[in-house]
């Protein structure tokens, strides 16, 4: 087996997104290989710990990846802000052709279109991907897994954070297909009325955490009281956040800060919410949805009167695509000359959205018990879902392949992450129960 079919069958996916195929991007061929250690969602901490605890392995599987794509030049792009961080990375550095990228602290220093601009100063066009500027860019968590994909080790476990409303914020390392609530009791939440964001604050949806399971793409279980402004603001019905769009005062401020805008692609959220309020048909006002990209600044820092332009920008493009829209690939665009200074600083972003008292570490924990069933998503991943291979009743062992996926179909095999015997197969999981 080669590496690319190891990375393939061990269901390596993009662990800090959306969850694309890694083994899909191994076989670009770029100039540059951009590693993601920014994580600017602020409460989040899981790759800064699997550097601390695991740097050797992540530049060994980051010397694969350059490998693979044929890379010039390697980048490991982190926040200045964490020199624990950055000496663990140097003391088992030993490539000329991997460089530390130190970011300054703003969000959203982790898009990829940010990362991509700032270290190469090209601007993947609207519509496009860092592939169409000779890069490609994945997370620390990712690599981590990829390394581990070419020893044989499919990906069974994930690194997550929780936090927030919390006695005990951690970090842990914990097996797919784990129920969110004896995460969440472990951490110890200070309030018996609370809500659950997975995910990061700006990014994160709120979820049923009764009924929720981690995924290979979870990265973190924000803990806040059922009061809080992000709960609140993430849990408005959409027919009041389209309702609303006529209250929008054009200030302008949710385009002046946006990141895409900046970097000069055609997103205007004022103009959005103005097209939407007052039931108008600009046409390019309309195609520009397709270039949000849904970091959240619009909607909770920069609109004064609380309007929710990231959501109706989603609600249109969703219909857009419904109806077969797709985006049209736009040209070179030019960044804004005001776009440092405009960046928002995390300090005033935390401060914004009522979480600066939650800030603080959360380092990685051994979790000592597991419990005795485990739910595992068949589509944890872009592309087609995975077909299950077993039926109720078989025993499986760890790291066993549970499902996969057709051939040509893009999408990654799901694994068993403990010995046990299944107990119920679904079109949305299988679930198994720990021998």
């Amino acid at each position: 087996m080669n590496e690319i079919d190891a990375i393939k069958q061990a269901g390596v996916v993009g662990a800090g997104g959306a969850g694309f195929p890694t083994y899909v991007k191994m076989q670009s061929t770029v100039k540059t290989f951009i590693l993601n250690a920014a994580e600017c969602e602020p409460l989040l901490h899981k790759d800064k710990e699997i550097i601390r605890y695991f740097a050797g392995d992540v530049i060994s599987g980051m010397k694969i990846a350059i490998n693979l794509t044929g890379a010039e030049m390697g980048f490991i792009a982190v926040k200045e802000k964490y020199p624990d961080v950055i000496a663990a990375i140097d003391k088992v550095l030993d490539t000329d052709k991997i460089k530390i990228f130190p970011l300054g602290d703003f969000y959203p220093a982790g898009d990829e279109f940010e990362l991509v601009y700032e270290i190469t100063g090209k601007v993947i066009p609207a519509g496009g991907i860092p592939l169409d500027v000779g890069c490609v860019v994945n997370n620390v968590e990712t690599i981590y897994n990829l390394n581990n994909a070419i020893s044989g080790i499919p990906v069974t476990e994930k690194f997550i954070t929780v936090a927030g409303a919390v006695e005990n914020p951690y970090t842990a390392r914990v097996k797919i297909g784990s129920p969110f609530l004896p995460l969440i009791e472990m951490a110890k939440p200070v309030t018996k009325y609370y809500r659950v964001i997975e995910g990061g604050p700006m990014t994160g949806t709120v979820v049923d955490h009764e009924n929720a399971f981690v995924t290979k793409t979870t990265s973190g279980i924000i803990i806040l009281p059922e009061d809080h402004y992000l709960i609140k603001r993430k849990t408005i019905p959409s027919k009041s956040i389209l309702k609303i769009t006529q209250y929008c005062t054009q200030c302008t401020r949710c385009t002046d800060l946006c990141p895409r805008h900046l970097l000069g692609h055609t997103i205007r959220p004022h103009r959005v919410m103005r097209n939407i309020g007052y039931k108008l048909t600009d046409t390019d006002v309309v195609m520009d949805v397709f270039n949000c990209c849904q970091c959240g600044l619009c909607e909770y820092f920069s609109c004064p009167v609380m309007l929710s332009p990231m959501s109706t920008i989603m609600e249109m493009k969703q219909f857009l695509i419904l109806q077969g829209v797709k985006p049209e690939k736009g040209k070179n665009p030019e960044p804004d000359i005001e776009k440092k200074s405009r960046r928002v600083p995390v300090k005033r972003l935390i401060q914004r959205i009522g979480i600066i008292k939650y800030l603080t570490d959360a380092p990685l924990t051994e979790i000592k018990t597991e419990p005795r069933e485990f739910t595992l998503l068949l589509k944890q991943h872009i592309g087609t879902p995975a077909s299950p291979i077993k039926k109720p009743g078989e025993t499986v062992k760890k790291g066993e392949k549970i499902a996969d996926i057709e051939d040509g179909k893009l999408g990654t095999p799901v694994h068993s992450p403990v010995n046990g015997r299944i107990v119920a197969i679904t079109g949305e999981y299988i679930r198994i129960r720990k021998a």
